[in-house]
């Protein structure tokens, strides 16, 4: 208790004292050093009772008194005769703790020096700050520390300055290395930053390293100056990192770097850089004595050894390269470590240790321009490109200059470029950042000229040269089964600043939908590519021109059941004048097999041999436009398919170049007939009912039915029908044709059913293709007409009349889908205008087709002839018997074989009656033989109802079942006339109330 009242009082004594000392201020002969004891005083017993924060709070009282005096140049601080600084060792003595150097004793004796006062001060402060364990606020007082001091030892030797400043940022380094924190880091960071740029200063002026070999260059440090009043500006201006240290690592902006990199790398630009190491080397032998007699001025020893040889400074400066980045590092300070990195790259530049300036280089994140780095960017760019350049390595080199064209478009990088095209090796690259692609509005089509595609697209070239293009291509690729085609074009120069449409073509048609995968540029060996799937898949639908080359797959013009299955494949030269070619062809559908060794081919109706190219591709030559190559190809299926597909490779050649045609053919192999037989014996002819239907949905035109007699046969009646009519889906066409057998010892042969038709799929497409053709053939229309073709082939397949109604929108969307959407408009109108007048179509026809279906007449071997005669009137009535004759006689006109003999092949008949209507007396179920010739069994019928009524029926079976035999009645359809026997009839009507009698 009592030491607090003794401290109590002390102190009150103390500040009573203050007060008074401070009140005399303004008086003549006030010292500062009295009123300083005092505070100092209070200070220590602050101190001693382990009140550190309030005794740091009087020495910071003091240290602000003290620049208040100081910067009004009071005369109250005649004590401070001198700067100082000039003695021996204080560019190295340590200040921390302040019992180094007897501060005190100095200021007791009025002799102390501003230089050591504002040490004694600050080591008072920082040994407080220890106490508190504030470590990151010592290192932030101490930026402001050293400014104050540098700014006081302005007037002394440089190199002193620089010392101090170097030995005074590790000292505090150390006072507060068992300390950890990001802030405490990065504010570590800085010091050590602080002092290597010292030692870069001592290194310039020694010659070990050039002026231009780092981002901090000397010409940016301010003037000396001995005006007092701008000290605290200059300092600002000669150590900037201390003083923005207080910014945030991502507001950065480095001005001290951005001023100085422009005059740094510019006297480094590519192919220019003189300072080097050796030549430093070399300046260093022959300064070496002013080297000795200036540096006697320094005194630390770590500076000294460091500049007795370049190997010593290059030993030390890389250690505090290193502690600088892991403090940087410790504290997440991205774009300092990226500024440190850049310096030393910049000074491996120097001496000519490229390697090691790439490693370091490549590491670096140049996205900077937002935090202000846009010139330091550039300029490091500049040096890593000279790097690369030197180093050979020239893929590098190439990617570092487009990096640097992306913000600086000068011609001098387009030619830098140019130059290495040649000698980088194979290489790809992204488009983006040297030119800009796109498509044009008319962006894909068929060929004008000759055969293929066309391909619109826009090259945007943003910089300040000629940009010279050895080949362009662009890559398709099918939606169906992802094969790839390339569009390609030849060399082009593209003016600056502005935008050229390149048109791009392909001599390969493979019709379909495309996606647009990348467009590739060449230049020498380089290829720049820009992926249009990253933005958006863009799908093309290329139509090959109505007079392109067309290949189509149908069946043959000649069907004869009886022969091999075969396709026709017929190619269409269209507008083309075919040299030489080739057709490479293969099954594209399961369980067919093609017969390629007994394919035909024909030339102009020409048959010629076939040869096979080392592909198996069948070879031609000498196609003109007129003429059409055919190829029949004859084929076997595992089972009943309805669907033949082929894929087709044709490659030609033309006075336009080679082509090839690529493409999947099909066509239905269900004939488009069918044909049904229904057959009626007689004992001496045979009546055939042909039924024609269609085969599918699609009509036919039936032109001719013909059936011809052979040896054995002959055709009597309806052999021919000229008379063409149109079998539609669901309907049926019937030919009765009478046959006789001519000669029964001839072994049969089958007759032939030839029926000459056309499908109304060909005439409908033949009629609008020539009416497509030579309506839009001068219009824009025309390179879309194999869509127009298709689109109104479709809606006028199932019936026999077209109609082109006025031109409504909706009905055409699915085609106008399909166009170029900078030609919709014009397809639009070009339509409206054509189908608003009258339109006349020629009536044109396809070619006819014939099928030719083998009949075989049945054999039967014995053919029963029965006929039920009645002996009286068709007229009879209920109740009385009627007499007939049933009569059956067989015949062996229609036996297949001549020699089986059937004479005594014995038959057994049966009569057949509704039992509600029939009566039969007699023999109705008998056996009989072929050698019996005519038989007559005799029967007695009785009506039993009132009505037309059917005589009854007759069976007849064969006792053995080796023998067929067909039955002709010839009565089946014959009826008689039946009347009730009664006479009167008495029919009563209750409504009427009478009697009518008949």
């Amino acid at each position: 208790m009592g030491i607090l009242i003794a401290f109590d009082a002390r102190v009150s004594g103390y500040e009573e004292d203050i007060r008074k000392v401070d009140a005399q201020r303004t008086l003549p002969g006030w010292n500062y050093l009295t009123f300083f004891s005092l505070k100092e005083g209070l200070a220590q017993s602050f101190e001693h009772m382990a009140l550190f924060e309030d005794a740091l709070i009087q020495y910071d009282e003091l240290e602000l008194s003290f620049i208040q005096s100081l910067t009004d140049h009071s005369d109250q601080l005649v004590v401070f005769s001198k700067k100082g600084g000039t003695d021996p060792t204080d560019d190295s003595l340590s200040f921390i703790p302040p019992t180094n150097k007897p501060y005190r004793n100095l200021i007791l004796q009025n002799e102390i020096s501003v230089f050591d006062f504002q040490c004694f001060l600050f080591a008072r402060q920082a040994s407080l700050l220890l106490q508190l364990s504030r470590h990151q606020e010592l290192v932030s007082r101490s930026r402001d520390f050293i400014s104050s001091v540098n700014r006081t030892l302005k007037g002394i030797n440089e190199e002193r300055r620089w010392s101090w400043i170097y030995s005074a940022s590790l000292d505090i380094i150390r006072a507060v290395n068992t300390a950890s924190g990001v802030q405490l880091s990065a504010g570590k960071a800085e010091l050590y930053d602080f002092a290597r740029k010292q030692l870069e200063k001592f290194a310039k002026k020694r010659g070990f390293i050039a002026e231009s070999s780092t981002l901090t260059e000397t010409g940016t440090v301010a003037p000396e100056n001995p005006d007092e009043s701008n000290f605290q500006t200059d300092v600002i201006q000669t150590e900037p990192d201390i003083q923005s240290s207080t910014q945030t690592d991502v507001t950065q902006t480095e001005p001290d770097i951005q001023s100085s990199t422009q005059a740094d790398v510019a006297q480094m630009e590519l192919g220019t850089q003189s300072n080097t190491q050796t030549e430093a080397v070399a300046r260093t032998e022959t300064t070496q004595s002013s080297t000795v007699t200036t540096s006697m001025s320094v005194t630390n020893s770590q500076i000294l050894e460091a500049l007795e040889s370049p190997t010593n400074f290059f030993k030390l400066y890389d250690n505090l390269c290193e502690k600088t980045l892991a403090s940087f590092r410790s504290s997440n300070r991205k774009k300092s470590i990226d500024r440190l990195l850049s310096e030393i790259a910049l000074l491996r530049f120097s001496q000519k240790n490229y390697s090691a300036a790439i490693e370091i280089l490549s590491k670096l994140n140049f996205v900077v321009e937002k935090s202000g780095w846009k010139v330091i960017e550039y300029e490091i760019l500049l040096v890593y490109a000279e790097c690369l350049k030197r180093s050979g390595d020239w893929a590098g080199y190439l990617q570092c200059l487009l990096s640097i064209l992306q913000n600086h478009r000068d011609s001098i990088w387009i030619k830098q470029i140019e130059s290495i095209a040649t000698t980088v090796p194979e290489t790809e690259k992204s488009v983006v950042g040297f030119l800009k692609v796109g498509l044009g509005d008319n962006w894909a089509g068929p060929c004008t000229l000759h055969d293929g595609f066309q391909i619109d697209l826009v090259l945007l070239n943003p910089n300040d040269a000629d940009v010279h293009i050895d080949w362009i291509r662009v890559q398709l690729a099918l939606v169906e089964n992802s094969r790839q085609v390339w569009f390609d074009a030849t060399a082009i120069t593209l003016p600056p600043k502005k935008s050229t449409v390149v048109t791009l073509y392909t001599k390969v048609t493979i019709p379909g939908i495309y996606v647009l995968e990348q467009c590739t540029l060449g230049l020498g060996n380089i290829s720049f590519k820009h992926d249009f799937l990253d933005s958006s898949k863009k799908k093309i639908n290329l139509i090959p021109h109505v007079n392109s080359l067309t290949p189509r797959l149908r069946l043959p013009s000649q069907i004869h059941l009886g022969d091999p299955r075969k396709v026709v494949l017929e190619i269409s030269p269209g507008r083309n004048s075919i040299e030489r070619g080739s057709c490479l062809i293969k099954i594209a559908t399961g369980g067919i097999r093609l017969h390629i060794p007994n394919i035909k081919a024909f030339n102009a109706n020409e048959p010629f041999g076939i040869n096979y190219n080392t592909k198996g591709a069948i070879e031609f030559s000498h196609v003109d436009q007129s003429n059409l190559i055919v190829f029949e190809i004859p084929y076997t299926a595992d089972s009943d398919t309805t669907l033949l597909s082929l894929s087709v490779e044709i490659s030609y050649e033309t006075s336009f170049g080679s082509f090839i045609y690529c493409s999947l053919v099909g066509v239905t192999t269900s004939l488009p007939l069918a044909v049904n037989v229904q057959d009626y014996f007689k004992s001496s002819s045979l009546f055939s009912k042909f039924m024609v239907t269609c085969g599918s949905m699609v009509p036919v035109r039936i032109l001719q039915s013909t059936i011809e007699g052979t040896e054995g046969y002959k055709v009597l009646s309806g052999g021919t029908i000229d008379d063409a009519m149109i079998v539609f889906p669901g309907q049926m066409v019937s030919h009765v044709i009478q046959i006789v057998r001519t000669d029964s010892s001839l072994f049969p042969q089958p007759l032939f059913l030839t029926i000459k038709y056309r499908t109304l799929r060909e005439d409908i497409e033949a009629v609008i293709r020539s009416w497509v053709i030579s309506t839009f053939r001068e219009t824009l229309v025309f390179k879309y007409a194999i869509l127009l073709i298709s689109a109104l082939h479709f809606r006028f397949l199932k019936i026999d009349l077209i109609v082109l109604e006025r031109f409504e929108e909706s009905d055409w969307m699915d085609v106008i889908g399909q166009i170029v959407p900078a030609d919709r408009d014009l397809v639009i109108q070009c339509l409206k205008e054509t189908l608003q007048n009258d339109v006349v179509i020629e009536n044109l026809v396809s070619e006819d087709r014939v099928i030719m279906i083998p009949v075989d007449v049945p054999q039967i071997q014995v053919v029963h002839t029965v006929h039920l005669g009645t002996h009286e009137t068709q007229v009879s009535r209920t109740g009385e018997p009627i007499s007939a004759t049933l009569y059956l006689s067989t015949s062996t006109v229609w036996a297949g074989s001549p020699n089986h003999d059937v004479s005594s092949a014995a038959f057994i008949y049966n009569v057949i009656a509704d039992t509600s209507r029939w009566l039969i007396s007699g023999k109705i179920r008998g056996q009989f033989t072929v050698s019996e010739g005519r038989v007559q069994v005799e029967l007695t019928l009785i009506p039993l109802k009132a009505g037309w009524t059917m005589l009854p029926s007759i069976e007849i079976d064969s006792c053995r079942t080796d023998i067929s035999c067909e039955l002709d009645y010839l009565d089946s359809a014959r009826q008689i006339f039946v009347l009730e026997k009664e006479r009167e009839v008495s029919v009563f009507v209750d409504t009427m109330n009478f009697e009518l009698a008949v």
